[in-house]
């Protein structure tokens, strides 16, 4: 993905680090036979040298799990650190952020230790306890991972 605006692009693993940690909520976009299709979720992450994978859950039916389980190919954004600043004249007000926005191909887990895994992801990200889940408890859900081919990360600040 090339960027616009040269000045704004983050490239550092560990700056992007930081911004998808600061992110509570991505934004999934894909499609579907009523057309284009944005949600926004909680998810869980991790790096595995450059390349980021992405955790979300959702219920066994539904829009959303109908249109992740036809159309792989996703769009996503997440951002943080909002903050309208400015100074005289108006056109130097603007709005700060940081964001990371990409693409990739979401795939439901379907074995239990996988979806284990992509749940604990997505814990670790609000509780520093350690979860269990049960046969049960794995049936009722769906697990989705995000194999992400592409991303920029991007500051205004």
């Amino acid at each position: 993905m090339e960027m616009r605006k040269m000045d704004r692009p983050v490239t550092d693993r560990g700056e992007l680090g930081q911004i998808v940690d600061a992110c509570q909520v991505i934004r999934i976009a894909t499609s579907d036979d009523e057309g284009l299709y944005i949600v926004p979720m909680n998810f869980g992450y991790e790096w595995q040298d450059t390349r980021l994978t992405l955790y979300v859950h959702s219920p066994r039916e539904g829009r959303k799990t109908a249109a992740f389980r036809k159309n792989p190919s996703v769009a996503f954004e997440m951002d943080n650190g909002h903050d309208f600043a400015g100074k005289q004249p108006a056109s130097r007000y603007g709005f700060r952020y940081r964001s990371i926005v990409g693409n990739g191909h979401i795939v439901e887990l379907a074995d239990p230790d996988e979806k284990a895994h992509g749940l604990r992801a997505l814990m670790r990200r609000f509780s520093d306890r350690s979860f269990a889940f049960s046969e049960k408890m794995l049936a009722v859900v769906s697990v989705f991972r995000i194999d992400v081919t592409g991303f920029t990360g991007k500051t205004h600040y």
